[in-house]
């Protein structure tokens, strides 16, 4: 693993606030952080010093919340007035360009659209993280509302990889076969509403490194990767890739790209690799590290 010891890293201010806007999900991943928040439904009864991260009858968990110390459950953000004026105090007293939508699974909001609304009218940039099991329902739509880009969280490839991780309720081959189908409709969806795609896959530890590298990326296709400052691709199916670190929110940081004074380099050389590339060499490093597979306009 000499290629991560060479990791160029930059660090950027991040001026993006993020909003958990439900609770609700459709899986149960052993490493969700669920934004450091108790999962309700496992907490509803439960007093504040009694809240527990470990796994309930809903099979989720909070790997975060014994050190982030939430006091409170989470409940559904309303598309109202209460909410506009949230962001506006926020943005008055932080310099803050982006909202980013976050979880449990935001496309399982009933009103995502009326939120997005609601966010772009201080022409803040609005984005989301999302698992895509309900992407290709509510996409039209929230594309329409101003809805800027979707980052995809995945970890499995296949249905066996993505059941392994779940909980007892949920670990089902059949059942995750059926949520990666959503997962690309929702690419689908996405990109023929003109929605930026990203994805990143979940390395939990170094021990995943290995699996996650035996797999080619999968390629966006019908997009056009146009790298700041190059030229246009020939060929419509060619994927950008980009490298990000991780943090403990679960928030993957500054990417690296050609406008950043990075040179594209061809696939198995060590080292970041960005801009338009058919190759498989995609990097990443930390001690949590994540892949990000990056389709670009």
């Amino acid at each position: 693993m000499q290629y991560l010891s060479n990791l160029p890293v930059e660090v950027r201010p991040d001026r993006t606030l993020r909003v958990k806007i439900t609770d609700a999900c459709g899986l149960a991943c052993s490493f969700c952080h669920n934004e450091g928040t108790p999962v309700t439904a496992d907490n509803m009864h439960r007093p504040a010093d009694q809240f527990t991260g470990s796994s309930g009858r809903s099979g989720r968990v909070s790997i975060y919340l014994r050190t982030n110390g939430a006091d409170f459950l989470p409940s559904r953000i309303a598309a109202d007035a209460d909410f506009a004026l949230a962001l506006a105090a926020v943005r008055g007293a932080l310099p803050t360009s982006e909202v980013h939508l976050t979880v449990g699974e935001p496309t399982l909001h009933p009103d995502l659209p009326g939120l997005i609304t609601i966010a772009r009218r201080p022409g803040l940039t609005v984005g989301l993280t999302s698992n895509g099991e309900a992407g290709a329902a509510v996409l039209p739509a929230a594309a329409a509302a101003g809805l800027d880009r979707i980052n995809l969280s995945v970890f499995g490839t296949t249905p066996e990889e993505l059941a392994a991780v779940q909980g007892p309720r949920r670990a089902s081959p059949k059942l995750a076969e059926r949520k990666l189908a959503a997962l690309d409709a929702t690419i689908e969806a996405a990109t023929a509403h003109g929605v930026k795609v990203s994805a990143n896959i979940v390395i939990p530890d170094r021990s995943h490194v290995d699996r996650v590298l035996r797999h080619e990326p999968r390629r966006v296709r019908h997009e056009r990767a146009v790298p700041r400052g190059g030229r246009v691709p020939r060929r419509r199916d060619r994927t950008s890739y980009k490298t990000a670190r991780h943090d403990n929110t679960g928030r993957a940081g500054m990417p690296l790209s050609p406008a950043h004074g990075q040179r594209p380099k061809p696939p198995g050389r060590a080292g970041p690799v960005s801009g338009s590339v058919p190759g498989r060499a995609v990097r990443g490093g930390g001690s949590c590290p994540r892949w990000r597979a990056v389709s670009r306009r």
